[in-house]
């Protein structure tokens, strides 16, 4: 059994759902990349559920070894003021205490659930996680990054010579602050030749060519469907697209083989 990572994922219910589900989505983000890995063998996903009930706990299911628990816990409203950083700050603790009877009812750490929170204040409620990176023979070190705001996240490539000093920042996409949209995008990578990197969709059917001087280019490659179609997802998954989809080549698979 291996080291994993535990999705986190923070619902709020009732009538301050829409107004807290960005706090919700944030501090679900920070909990799920800065906790510990943790030895479990089915489970791969928490929720917590907040809602403004009084005696609201419970956790589901009772028994060990499904792959989703749920523990649901009481939330006072009048506790969320101020701005954006001191709501982001209560709802990480209030979240402390549900996830480490979580812990607990799965025969985890709860100590992890500290050492998560305290990673989280060392970097200040700031994210930023590397999706992938991959040298060049030349030495020249392509990153894919995803970085954390409220209302979205940022994916771009940071280029690093081989001292791991900048050589340039290309960004790509924004994107809701959620795995699920971003890795639809973003899913595999490699060098082509020594100047270009090549970004690969889940599908493979968008392959974006980024030059060290920050050219790109999207090239298509279509599969029981057009080129649309192909437009239409990314602009689904995207909030905004940073380079130009419609510019490039499109080849057809079929006539490749």
């Amino acid at each position: 059994m291996r080291q994993k990572r535990l999705w986190i994922q923070i619902s709020i219910e009732g009538k301050a759902r829409q107004e807290l589900n960005k706090y919700a989505c944030y501090v679900s983000n920070l909990f799920t990349f800065y906790l510990p890995t943790v030895f479990i063998k089915t489970t791969c996903k928490l929720v917590v559920e907040l809602v403004s009930e009084d005696d609201a706990f419970y956790i589901f299911p009772a028994d060990r070894g499904e792959s989703i628990y749920t523990v649901r816990d009481t939330l006072l409203l009048d506790e969320f003021a101020g701005n954006d950083l001191d709501k982001l700050i209560l709802l990480a603790k209030r979240t402390i205490s549900s996830l480490r009877k979580l812990y607990e009812h799965l025969g985890l750490q709860p100590a992890d659930i500290i050492s998560g929170y305290n990673n989280i204040i060392e970097n200040n409620f700031t994210l930023k996680t590397e999706l992938l990176k991959k040298r060049n023979r030349q030495g020249v070190k392509a990153t894919l990054i995803v970085e954390y705001f409220l209302d979205f996240a940022l994916i771009y490539i940071v280029f690093f010579d081989k001292e791991d000093n900048i050589i340039r920042k290309v960004d790509l996409f924004k994107t809701l602050p959620n795995h699920l949209f971003y890795s639809q995008l973003i899913h595999s990578a490699k060098w082509i030749g020594q100047s270009t990197f090549e970004v690969l969709n889940k599908s493979k059917e968008t392959r974006i060519n980024i030059n060290l001087d920050g050219e790109t280019r999207v090239d298509y490659y279509p599969t029981g469907r057009d080129i649309e179609g192909i437009k239409q997802e990314i602009r689904y998954f995207s909030l905004e697209q940073m380079i130009n989809i419609d510019a490039g080549k499109n080849y057809n698979l079929k006539l490749l083989h």
